[in-house]
């Protein structure tokens, strides 16, 4: 769900390849520690950018 969440959400600002679209859930912080927290990696592919508005 969130995969589809994003897809939808940042396809108003560029046109990506949804299918190759990759998002997975990592552990930061060193091995073992105690204040290790999760973190949201997404990897996607951007075919175009849109011209509405700033980007940076």
């Amino acid at each position: 769900m969130i995969r589809d969440d994003m897809i939808k959400a940042i396809s108003k600002y560029m046109e990506i390849d949804a299918a190759g679209t990759e998002i997975r859930i990592t552990q930061a912080g060193e091995r073992n520690a105690p204040d290790r927290f999760p973190v949201l990696c997404a990897s996607i592919p951007i075919r175009v950018l849109l011209t509405k508005g700033n980007y940076l």
